[in-house]
């Protein structure tokens, strides 16, 4: 194997790898999320409540309509927020 076959097929491999991630990543959905604040027992401040799923959609723009109407329609102390598939509000991030 000369160095330009050698560099070929690296080159090759390096654009299949790229080409399958950049796929895999257009691949999720988008997830609407809903929390309520309630007023903690203790302190006068609000506190929320865990995150829930509402409903999944193909696209943000689609997730981010369907949050503004479920929050006209909800409590004030409702909060929806639209997050990709894999991120979940629940999971603390690590620092």
């Amino acid at each position: 194997m000369n160095v330009h076959t050698f560099a070929v097929t690296i080159l090759a491999a390096l654009l299949a790898v790229l080409t399958l991630a950049s796929s895999a990543w257009a691949e999720y959905a988008w997830v609407v999320w809903v929390t309520v604040a309630q007023a903690d027992p203790h302190s006068k401040r609000q506190v929320l409540r865990s995150w829930e799923v509402i409903r999944g959609t193909d696209t943000r723009q689609d997730c981010e309509n369907l949050a503004r109407e479920y929050q006209s329609k909800a409590a004030k102390n409702a909060m929806f927020s639209c997050l990709p598939d894999p991120v979940d509000p629940r999971v603390a991030k690590a620092r």
